[in-house]
């Protein structure tokens, strides 16, 4: 199945863009469908050109970032234990604007402490939080 061919109809049928983002976040963390979800998915699949979607074939289709609306990449970032201050002032507004950043470091378990985990990033969140501090 097209990946953008799904999420172009699907934000098309649900005609609104907080619910699209909350759905997207929702399957691609892997967590379970609430019973809005389950319910709109099974509806969406009812339509004349609807689709017959499993969890994994929405799963798939929906890596992507949520704001941007751009695939998600792969990248490398370092595990350090400790406190480090990485954040912009104002928190809640880098998690609006730069939901999938992917920062140099992240802090982690004390096994996992100088070495280097994968973890899916939006290049368009990176890009735009890169010019808004002039690095």
């Amino acid at each position: 199945m097209d990946a953008e061919l799904i999420r172009r109809d699907l934000k098309l049928y649900l005609n609104d863009n907080k619910k699209y983002q909350k759905l997207i976040v929702q399957i691609r963390k892997g967590k379970r469908l609430l019973y809005w979800h389950e319910k709109l998915l099974s509806e969406f699949s009812r339509k004349p050109s609807g689709y017959n979607l499993e969890y994994k074939d929405l799963s798939l289709a929906l890596q992507i970032c949520e704001i941007h609306e751009v695939e998600l990449e792969t990248g490398n970032t370092k595990v350090f234990k400790g406190c480090i201050d990485i954040w912009h002032d104002d928190f809640d507004t880098f998690i609006e604007n730069y939901p999938n950043y992917l920062p140099s470091v992240i802090n982690g378990l004390s096994e996992s402490q100088g070495g280097v985990v994968k973890i899916q990033f939006c290049p368009e969140c990176n890009r735009l939080f890169k010019e808004s501090k002039n690095v």
